[in-house]
């Protein structure tokens, strides 16, 4: 009885092994999965999503005399490629991609003003009046909070990296590790790790943007071991056009992506936007386009880059405009 009892426990346990084998042939990596779902977008989507209350609307404040109209204000894209807004009134987060119906992918607070993504599928939604970043996965449930010291004022945006960690980037073109919502930083040590550059290199190496006297320079810039040293610039690449102003909003690989703004006196004041990504070693421009002109308000966030493709948000007065551009065909050599 002892043996057979052994034999048929043996059985079981070769089955269970090979059944969890089998399933994990089946089942796809997580970048497995981004890449199906992103290959089933269309190299460029445009949808546009109504005011209203319902499920299947995004919510924004009536125009009054003493109050700017308000509502969706900040866009990121997901590993797949899908945009995510924020539709802060409604207090919500929502995916949208090409055909299927608006879904809302997690409750945020009302005073919310920002999203980031990063690649393993984490996302965050920032509040300034609270100074906290609530992290969400990839199905919209919550993984923590984490705190934003108030002092770094100047944070304009936010990155994710692996393991969940959070780095705020600065105005001045500078990044600022926070920790995790399971090992958060102290202010003191926070700041012992900014490193120069709104992007950083794979090679480590930090790309700044500077705009002057019309032209537009992509910079690479070392980081300094010592906290007193400055770090050089290391390469300085023109880009062509004339610019008044621009700001990187992400990249991938050596290929940074810029918000750029051209001011011109003549014959009226006018203000035209771009939206352009370029390979910050080479100079070679991937991308180039030209974005339109304000509408009913300025998101904080009206354009974001993620899984190789651009999201851009515009409200108008038949509702919010989500646009989203496969940038990058495949992934940038480092």
């Amino acid at each position: 009885m002892t043996n057979e009892r052994a034999w048929r426990a043996s059985l079981c346990i070769a089955g269970c092994l090979a059944a969890c084998a089998v399933a994990r042939e089946s089942e796809p990596t997580q970048k497995n999965q981004a890449r199906v779902a992103s290959a089933e977008l269309a190299e460029r989507f445009e949808r546009n999503i109504p005011w209203g209350e319902s499920a299947a609307q995004l919510r924004r404040s009536p125009a009054l005399k003493e109050s700017v109209v308000y509502g969706p204000n900040a866009v990121a894209v997901l590993p797949d490629g899908r945009p995510i807004v924020l539709d802060r009134l409604a207090g919500r987060v929502v995916v949208v991609d090409s055909v299927a119906p608006l879904r809302t992918l997690a409750a945020v607070s009302v005073d919310t003003e920002a999203l980031a993504a990063g690649s393993d599928g984490t996302w965050l939604a920032f509040s300034p009046l609270r100074s906290r970043a609530q992290l969400f996965d990839a199905a919209g449930a919550s993984v923590g909070e984490l705190a934003v010291p108030r002092e770094l004022r100047d944070t304009v945006d936010f990155e994710i990296g692996s393991s969940r960690r959070v780095r705020a980037r600065s105005a001045h073109q500078e990044v600022i590790e926070l920790g995790s919502p399971s090992a958060p930083l102290p202010l003191n040590v926070a700041l012992e790790t900014k490193r120069e550059g709104a992007l950083q290199l794979p090679d480590g190496r930090g790309v700044a943007v500077r705009a002057k006297d019309g032209v537009l320079h992509l910079l690479v810039v070392s980081q300094s071991a010592d906290e007193q040293a400055r770090s050089e610039i290391e390469k300085e690449i023109w880009l062509p056009g004339a610019f008044t102003a621009a700001r990187v909003i992400g990249g991938r690989g050596n290929v940074v992506c810029l918000r750029t703004e051209t001011v011109s006196s003549s014959p009226a004041l006018s203000v035209s936007r771009r939206a352009l990504c370029a390979d910050a070693l080479t100079g070679n421009v991937v991308f180039d386009e030209e974005l339109p002109a304000p509408g009913l308000y300025t998101p904080r966030t009206e354009l974001a880059f993620g899984a190789g493709r651009l999201a851009f948000i515009h409200p108008t007065e038949a509702g919010l405009t989500v646009t989203s551009v496969r940038v990058l065909e495949k992934e940038v050599a480092p």
